[in-house]
């Protein structure tokens, strides 16, 4: 995500900010699953760019809402597939195999 959203020229420590703020605020990870949804490539260039859904939610849990962004091709990547149940063998005498 920092690649996306560069944060600010100055670090500023979460621990000298508001409680109301870290509350209140965005929680963006370096790494956040979302949806894509198209792709564009620059003329300019030749580079592909994605555009994503990210979901966020407020640090309070209290605020949620949809980044649409626009991310470099380098930066995104298919979530794992997760099976709910392993794989059939496929020799198994008791499945006819």
């Amino acid at each position: 995500m920092a690649h996306v959203l560069p944060g600010p020229s100055g670090f500023i420590r979460a621990d000298t900010l508001a409680l109301r703020v870290r509350a209140g605020g965005v929680v963006l990870e370096s790494e956040m699953p979302g949806a894509l949804h198209s792709w564009l490539r620059v003329a300019a260039d030749g580079r592909w760019l994605a555009q994503v859904c990210v979901p966020v939610r407020s640090a309070n849990g209290r605020g949620h809402l949809d980044l649409w962004l626009w991310v470099e091709s380098a930066n995104v990547a298919p979530q794992p597939t997760i099976r709910d149940t392993p794989p059939a063998p496929e020799n198994d005498p008791e499945l006819g195999g």
